[in-house]
């Protein structure tokens, strides 16, 4: 055996397979990043998804507002607690603790107002209230859905890499999804 062959049964036996395993960790590192973007973009695509369910939410409070005082005028300190919270939430885009209090405030308080208004029973005349008032209750649902699922996003991405920024404090809990 020659020198020459000697070094090429060297490099072969020993150098080859080292330079094979940092390929291959190569290759995972680079499919690792690949995932993990993607599931950065899935927190990111849920929270619009999320978003885009609050602004129709709001959008459509001033409307509530108006037809609710026209039936009920004596509530008028509740609406001004409705318009204080929906100024409140107005301007928050990224998910933070800041906005998850404001929404939830904003949620509570609707709820109230949509609790007087069913209780004075005055909305079953206009189809507009009725209209309004079964867009609040559907959104409420599936604006509970998207929540839970945007968290588990969150928690999948916070469990195998860094969540994209400003994406931390914003995490919803539901005590059904804490049974299951």
């Amino acid at each position: 055996m020659t020198q020459l062959e000697s070094f090429l049964q060297f490099i072969i036996d020993y150098w080859l397979p080292i330079v094979g395993v940092a390929v291959g960790v190569l290759i995972l590192l680079c499919g690792y990043s690949v995932w993990l973007r993607r599931v950065r973009a899935r927190a990111r695509k849920a929270w619009l998804e999320v978003y885009e369910l609050f602004l129709k939410r709001a959008d459509r409070i001033p409307l509530l507002i108006e037809l609710a005082r026209a039936e009920m005028p004596e509530h008028e300190s509740l609406y001004q607690e409705l318009i204080s919270a929906r100024a409140a939430t107005a301007g928050m885009f990224l998910p933070s603790s800041q906005k998850h209090a404001a929404e939830k405030n904003l949620g509570e308080t609707l709820n109230r107002v949509l609790g007087e208004i069913s209780t004075h029973g005055g909305h079953k005349k206009h189809a507009i209230f009725l209209a309004l008032l079964h867009e609040f209750e559907s959104w409420g649902s599936e604006l509970q859905l998207t929540l839970i699922s945007y968290t588990r996003t969150l928690r999948l991405t916070s469990t195998f890499g860094s969540l994209p920024d400003g994406y931390q404090d914003f995490n919803y809990s539901d005590s059904s999804e804490s049974q299951g």
